[in-house]
């Protein structure tokens, strides 16, 4: 069907629409328009208003600012904060070694005794005097907490101030 309000439409290549006026001259005309055509006007004539503004305007008109707002949030504070935790996690395995206080997720204390590189089996010993020792999955340790060895010098080196005053 050929409207006689949209001839314009067709004498362009479909994209006459380009300024609000149009859109006035082609809703004035008392034509009936399809719902497709009135998807194209619409759309036009909110594109033409974008483009007369500057472009904070056009950037905050533009329909997928608030999806990616909402997925860079979402990433900021799921995702980013998850990763750094199991890198950290990650770091932390590979550095235990012989002779680390560890603590287990179930809150036992112990001392590694012996630990494989390529293994996920990691041997404690939870008592100095029976010497009792535990195997436990690589996995069920939450924390080193044998202090760096900078801060062990340190603590060895200061003494207590002597109080006379």
């Amino acid at each position: 069907m050929n409207f006689p309000d949209l001839t314009f439409l067709a004498s362009t290549g479909g994209g006459g629409i380009s300024r609000a006026a149009d859109v006035d001259r082609v809703v004035s005309g008392g034509g009936m328009l399809t719902d497709v055509a009135w998807l194209r006007v619409a759309t036009t004539a909110w594109l033409a208003q974008a483009e007369d503004g500057d472009f904070i305007t056009r950037m905050l008109s533009n329909p997928l600012i608030l999806p990616v707002g909402l997925l860079l949030i979402f990433y900021l504070t799921f995702i980013a904060p998850e990763r750094r935790r199991r890198a950290e996690e990650a770091k932390m395995m590979a550095s235990l070694k012989k002779n680390d206080r560890v603590v287990t997720v179930g809150g036992i204390h112990g001392t590694v005794v012996a630990t494989a590189a390529d293994s996920d089996v990691v041997t404690l010993r939870v008592d100095e005097s029976s010497n009792t020792r535990l195997k436990v999955n690589r996995s069920a340790i939450a924390k080193i907490t044998t202090p760096p060895k900078d801060k062990e010098k340190e603590s060895k080196t200061k003494e207590p101030a002597s109080g006379s005053d």
